[in-house]
């Protein structure tokens, strides 16, 4: 616009005719400089960078005046004593005044305050820098800073208000003593605002402040601009009071960390919280995770939840474990828990739990010595132990038993070692383990609710050792015990206690009890003031067992367990090249497979299965009173097929240069890894070369070896770790674990695999696998190629069946009566024994599970390879339980 007035005027002025004309051009000029005079004050970009570190620079640009308001470069000041004394023309620091006239920098801010420049500036006016370096005595205050990148502020014992109200924008915080960003804390500040930053500049971010200050962090969040969960680990030290409810904690990792919190409160947030020294009252409205470190907890009021963000489905909650908090007066729990423990806090007077608590540990308040006030009416758990809390008087149980995590409802009450309890209710219902004993004053308790125990049907109940005493004990029957009255037809029920202690009223969940055979109960009145017996003698002061028992009952205790009778079952190995036909006999002369057809040897294995099973033999099977089956799986074997690429399928793969296999190259140094049923042979070619007692030069150098050679060395070394035999010492070292299989050499370039003779199925489906992995990146090794089986398909990747496996299991346990006496399996005229003769093999086991303990257990060290187990097991006589017998003393109905 001025340039364009310029123009006109230079026009009016070659065309001006009279002095009228002229006087006007001097008007426009005039109101052109005005003009022309406003724009430059408003805009004020001073070009360059600024640098003050002397009296003389201060005066050059403080004369500037607002004409450095933007500068297009960096400001450095370098205050001193000297500058510092300077004052303007009105009274004012020349520094202050130059700092108020630089309202954006667009490159970098730097302050620093020399040697006796003690007085604090402000900084009120700058909107932006790049960075900004502040070093000073006393706080920073940049009400009006909105952006930045890099924030670096000095921290020292004189700084006492850190003030970025406005800034929204920044890219890293840091106080002058951290070695990394996101640390930003001044310890001995009394103020510290943050208030509109939306976003931590870094993932880690820790802001502090003097104990009982205050951090503002009003719209501090945990998400991105476009509003997706980002990871914060923030740290909180020293604000007197602290409300998070921007955070979410969604993103895995998030934490907040609180140090030196008199009040902190938190809502929505489901990251973990760790809690620090002197946090004294935490409020959690969403509690997923936290860990206590401190021990100066005051009042603790938490809501759990379950982990919305959890990759697998949260079912228990978090943990609430308070112990040893010295400070700690009262816990208030809602929500749902894993368990809550609240153990030995000196000064916990009141606890007030509800919520459901989900697993097993359930609610443990414990070693409280305060505890005066204890609630439970709104908590759902399946354990209450209440024990060691010497100032606890009165207390009532009341929750809602439930299984929470338990695959039954249990039901466990422990009252116990409360000294100074003086009334106990309990008002739970279903409850399988009782105790109440060694309270050393209750005289009261009120089990009036308590009706049933707990889903298992087996309960535990103790009642003795407090202060619960019945006035008289009347013997109306001359049977001294309840068998004895039972005996006479009496029903054990001519009796009476007359008693003030309440205990009358756990009469029904007693009579449950009792009818449980196999709980166990030792419930009795601690004093009976007078015993009448069946004669009408009196006795007084009785605490003897007999009269002041109510229930008593011991569990049968087993110490050796029964074992039904086990039935015989049989097996033969049929292998798929056998042709001649199948018979079975008992006692050399019944025919357990029809006549005709006759079935004979094949190698389809669903076809021989097929003509075994069919329906006139199985009918045949239950006349005699045996089962009959068969199964493929028979003397299962696999194949490695090894070479270069002429040889491979197109299943195998290979290693080597542009994974094109051109010759096969194996040295001494590569690594080589066989895998058979999940036994690992491991290590250098050339160790397993010794390994296998291979000990030609040619197979330990560095050098290339044949398939063949490769192949035999790797048979060799296997068998002789994985053989037929335990080696417990000797050469060997450590007991080996024998292996279901042995490697074979057979045809030129295949690794064979086959199970070990009189195994049966066990070795069927089998993965195996084998690599070879280069020793060297600078020679000429590892170059291979490998595929599994015989052919293309996955389906013979594992070990695949040679056969049929016959079974014949009689249908009564035991060895008396079994049905298949005399059983022999043939193929035309030959007996199948336990060697392989004409392709079958009778299979057999030395196992025997009708023993205790097991003969021949299978362990980690001897797996019994040339057993059949699962195809054959060993008849067996019934081993009879061997038990301690239940007893009961009943006295319930004397209640």
């Amino acid at each position: 616009d001025i340039n364009t007035a310029v123009q006109t005027l230079e026009d009016a002025t070659a065309n001006a005719a009279s002095s009228a004309e002229v006087q006007q051009i001097a008007d426009d000029v005039a109101n052109t400089q005005t003009s022309l005079d406003e724009l430059l004050a408003q805009s004020s970009v001073y070009q360059g960078s600024i640098v003050v570190n002397s009296v003389s620079l201060l005066n050059v640009y403080h004369a500037i005046g607002d004409g450095i308001a933007i500068v297009n470069g960096s400001v450095t000041i370098e205050n001193s004593a000297e500058m510092h004394a300077v004052l303007d023309a009105d009274g004012n620091n020349k520094v202050q005044a130059l700092i108020n006239n630089i309202l954006v920098t667009l490159q970098d801010f730097t302050y620093t305050a020399g040697t006796g420049v003690t007085d604090e500036m402000t900084f009120n006016n700058l909107t932006g820098t790049r960075s900004l370096t502040l070093d000073q005595k006393g706080g920073y205050v940049l009400q009006a800073l909105s952006s930045a990148t890099k924030v670096i502020l000095d921290d020292d014992a004189t700084v006492d208000v850190v003030d970025l109200r406005a800034l929204t924008s920044v890219t890293s915080l840091r106080d002058d003593s951290a070695a990394a960003a996101g640390i930003f804390t001044f310890s001995k500040a009394l103020e510290l605002h943050l208030t509109a930053l939306p976003r931590s500049p870094s993932v880690a971010l820790s802001l502090g402040v003097d104990e009982g200050g205050v951090i503002d962090i009003t719209a501090l969040t945990d998400t991105s601009a476009a509003g997706a969960a980002t990871k914060l680990n923030l740290t909180l030290d020293g604000p007197d009071t602290i409300t998070i409810s921007t955070l979410t904690g969604d993103k895995a990792g998030s934490t907040v960390s609180l140090t030196n919190v008199v009040n902190a409160t938190l809502t929505g947030y489901d990251g973990t919280v760790n809690i620090g020294k002197d946090v004294q009252n935490f409020t959690s409205g969403g509690l997923v995770d936290w860990n206590v470190y401190g021990n100066d907890l005051v009042t603790v009021n938490v809501t759990g939840i379950l982990d919305p963000n959890a990759t697998t489905t949260d079912k228990v909650g978090p943990v609430v474990n308070l112990t040893s908090q010295g400070d700690l007066t009262t816990v208030t729990t809602a929500g749902t828990f894993a368990t809550v423990t609240l153990a030995s806090n000196g000064n916990l007077t009141t606890a007030t739990i509800a919520g459901t608590v989900t697993a097993a540990g359930g609610i443990a308040i414990t070693g409280n010595t305060d505890l005066t006030s204890m609630d439970v009416s709104g908590a759902t758990t399946d354990k209450l132990n209440l024990d060691g809390n010497s100032d606890l008087e009165i207390a009532t149980i009341n929750f809602t038993a439930a299984k929470g995590a338990a695959t039954k409802q249990e039901g466990i009450i422990l009252v116990n070692n409360n000294e100074s309890l003086t009334s106990l209710t309990i008002g739970t219902n279903n409850i399988d383990e009782l105790g109440i004993t060694n309270n050393a004053d209750l005289a009261l308790i009120n089990l009036t609710e308590l009706t049933a125990i707990g889903a298992t049907g087996t309960a535990s109940v103790s009642i003795h050792t407090n202060d619960l005493n019945a006035t008289t004990s009347t013997d109306e029957e001359d049977g001294t015990t309840a068998a004895a009255n039972v005996a006479d037809g009496k029903a054990g029920d001519l009796g009476s206690f007359v008693t003030t202690s309440g205990m009358d009223t756990a009469k029904a969940y007693f009579a449950a009890v009792a009818l449980s055979t196999a709980s166990a109960a030792n419930v009795k009145f601690d004093k009976v003031d007078s015993v009448v017996n069946s004669e009408g003698a009196t006795d007084t002061e009785v605490s003897d067992q007999l009269n002041v028992a109510i229930l008593t009952l011991t569990a049968k205790v087993v110490s050796t367990a029964g074992i039904a009778a086990a039935k015989g079952k049989y097996a033969m190995a049929v292998a798929k090249t056998m042709t001649n036909a199948i018979t079975i006999q008992f006692d050399g002369t019944q025919e357990l497979l029809a006549a005709s057809p006759a079935i004979n040897g094949q190698a389809n294995a669903v076809l021989l299965i097929a003509a075994i099973k069919s329906t006139v033999n199985m009918t045949r099977a239950t006349a005699f009173g045996v089962a009959l089956d068969a199964f493929p799986g028979a003397f299962p074997t696999g194949q490695i097929k090894i070479g270069n690429a002429a040889s491979l399928t197109d299943e195998a793969y290979s290693l080597g240069a542009n994974n094109t296999v051109v010759a096969f190259t194996v040295t001494g140094t590569d690594i080589v890894n066989l895998t058979i049923d999940g036994q690992l042979l491991s290590g250098t070619f050339a160790a397993l070369a010794v390994t296998g007692s291979n000990t030609a030069t040619s197979y330990i150098a560095n050098t290339a070896v044949s398939v063949a050679q490769f192949r035999d060395i790797l048979a060799s070394a296997w068998n002789k770790t994985y053989g037929d035999m335990i080696r417990s010492t000797g050469a060997a070292g450590a007991s080996a674990t024998v292996s279901l299989f042995n490697a074979t050499t057979g045809t030129s370039g295949e690794l064979g695999i086959a199970g070990k003779g009189g195994s049966g199925r066990r070795g069927y489906l089998k993965a195996y696998s084998l690599s070879v992995t280069s020793a060297s990146t600078t020679v000429n090794s590892a170059v291979y190629g490998i595929g599994y089986g015989a052919t293309t398909a996955s389906t013979d990747n594992k070990t695949i069946s040679g056969g049929v496996v016959i079974t014949v299991e009689a249908a009564t346990g035991g060895t008396l009566l079994e049905e298949t006496s005399g059983l022999v399996f043939e193929q035309g005229s030959t007996d199948a024994t336990t060697t392989l003769t004409g392709g079958i093999q009778l299979l057999a086991t030395t196992q025997n599970l009708n023993t205790s303990p097991v003969i021949a257990t299978t362990t980690a060290t001897n797996i019994y390879p040339n057993d059949a187990r699962g195809d054959v097991a060993l008849a067996g006589a019934l081993v009879a339980e061997v038990a301690t017998a239940a007893t009961t003393f009943n006295r319930v109905g004397w209640l």
